[in-house]
């Protein structure tokens, strides 16, 4: 271990904070266990919500009083919407900005399937933090869960022995007295402090340079460090079981502005890098056992409420699969999602007819403000449709496609054809990384996805136009400025309806 361990005479005292939506079966045990490796308060804010969330946690803070802050934040990510702007990182702005003003020495972002652990599962937040250097902020590594197919949505996740991938992924704990610059979902850029560059520290006590974002990756973990288990990490609940997984999907990205029915960041449920990077992490059975002991005396108090909220997450699963058993276009716009669910469970839709795409050129005009490719098309269908849609949807965009080989009959092969879109058919985009549209073909009823990820080239320069419009309109427009208020003075504790969301994609 490197850097030299202060003794620390100044009151630690940490604050964790997320964000949260449809997360009902899942928040007693995220909130208790934090409390449990002492966290002294714990600030969720609730938003987009469908499910039981604000009962369980008016419930939560019955029994954890002020520890427990809990937000709708209802208003705040419409506001974000209608500006372009990401829910997410807004949100952890204004926790950041009133934890300056608060009683509070650190500060922590998760999500509610992260869960901050010590190795020794004994360890509370306040020891990690008094056996380690001084910071300004600390690079905890998730752990993943590993895909189960025989996992249920009841079992427990933490165990004596589990099997995890170490990923380079990494969330931070920032000290409040750093010279933020910038607050991030992984990471935090942080300037000099009276000449001094910020400290960037690893849970085995070495320091690292400042990077970027870069996805939330910290290449320092990259080599032999990425098969061990650290005095301190985070234990990604990512896949959960098979069923857990299905629903999660149906959660979409619309805290980021995204327009999509399915998650489209998740890429199946297999191991990630073909099943490398394996550790095993035990846990002393007694010390488990009483820490369940104590998960258990909470649960009690709100079966009830558990009871509706593995319901909500049960049909949630059920609705996924009524819209795609059919449906073998959506299928083949989320396969990367879909990879390793099993077929018993959702059976595979075949091509209805076959046809290849192959994209021969792409671009964007910068001075018309439009994207642009040229195809050519090998088919033995001769009453067929070509156009496009939303990036991960059945919704057509506004697109000029015509044929490039005019004059020579319809049924020669192959054929040849160029497509442009307007920007402002666009106003889905929501990130530089994301395929703007798919290249569908249409014979009768039936739909085949011909090209989508390759459009991704194409998103970082019309993604910057996107958002210069969604600014502008912003800017002249109304959108919503009001504060989310606490949740005692906004609880609706009763099932919404949402099960009317579906048909609307299956038409």
């Amino acid at each position: 271990m490197t850097g030299k361990i202060t003794e620390k005479t100044e009151k630690i005292r940490v604050k964790l904070a997320a964000v949260a939506k449809d997360e009902a079966f899942y928040l007693p045990l995220w909130v208790y266990h934090h409390f449990t490796f002492g966290f002294d308060t714990i600030e969720i804010w609730v938003n987009g919500t469908s499910d039981n969330s604000l009962a369980v946690l008016e419930k939560l803070r019955t029994l954890y009083g002020a520890r427990l802050v809990v937000l709708e934040a209802d208003a705040e990510l419409q506001d974000c919407l209608a500006r372009g702007r990401g829910f997410q990182p807004h949100a952890y702005h204004r926790i950041y900005q009133n934890a300056l003003t608060q009683d509070f020495s650190h500060l922590l972002f998760l999500d509610i399937d992260e869960y901050w652990v010590s190795s020794n599962f004994q360890h509370s937040i306040q020891d990690f933090l008094r056996s380690m250097p001084d910071f300004d902020s600390c690079l905890f590594p998730w752990l993943l869960d590993v895909p189960d197919h025989q996992r249920s949505p009841d079992d427990f996740p933490f165990q004596a022995l589990g099997h995890y991938q170490k990923s380079s992924h990494v969330k931070s704990l920032l000290n409040l007295k750093a010279a933020v610059r910038q607050v991030g979902i992984h990471k935090h850029i942080i300037g000099e402090t009276q000449g001094r560059q910020a400290r960037h520290l690893l849970p085995d006590g070495n320091f690292v340079g400042q990077r970027p974002e870069d996805g939330g990756k910290e290449p320092s973990l990259l080599g032999a460090g990425r098969m061990r288990v650290d005095a301190a990490f985070i234990c990604h609940q990512l896949y959960r079981s098979q069923a857990e997984y299905l629903a999660r999907l149906l959660n979409g990205r619309q805290a980021v502005g995204g327009r999509e029915w399915l998650k489209s960041n998740r890429y199946g449920y297999v191991p990630k890098w073909g099943g490398d990077f394996v550790l095993d992490w035990s846990v002393d059975a007694s010390r488990l056992a009483d820490y369940r002991r104590g998960y258990d005396a909470l649960r009690s108090t709100l079966a009830s409420e558990l009871a509706v909220a593995r319901q909500f997450v049960l049909a949630r699963k059920d609705e996924l699969l009524a819209g795609l058993r059919h449906d073998g276009f959506l299928q083949s716009v989320y396969s990367a999602a879909l990879k390793g669910v099993d077929e018993t469970t959702l059976p595979r839709q075949l091509p209805p007819f076959a046809m290849q795409a192959q994209i021969q050129a792409m671009g964007f005009d910068e001075e018309r403000a439009c994207c642009w490719f040229t195809f050519e098309i090998v088919t033995r269908e001769v009453d067929y449709e070509l156009f496009l849609t939303e990036g991960y949807s059945r919704t057509r965009l506004e697109a000029s496609i015509r044929a490039l080989d005019a004059g020579e009959e319809e049924t020669a092969q192959p054929r040849r054809f160029r497509a442009e879109v307007d920007v402002h058919a666009l106003m889905h985009l929501y990130n530089p990384r994301q395929p703007p549209f798919c290249l569908v073909a249409c014979a009768g009823e039936n739909w085949v996805l011909l090209a989508q990820q390759g459009f991704a080239a194409l998103a970082p320069a019309a993604f910057q136009r996107v958002r210069a419009l969604k600014l502008a309109r912003s800017s002249s427009g109304d959108t919503v400025s009001k504060r989310g208020l606490p949740v005692s003075k906004r609880l609706g504790s009763g099932w919404p309806v949402w099960k009317k969301r579906m048909m609307a994609w299956v038409k």
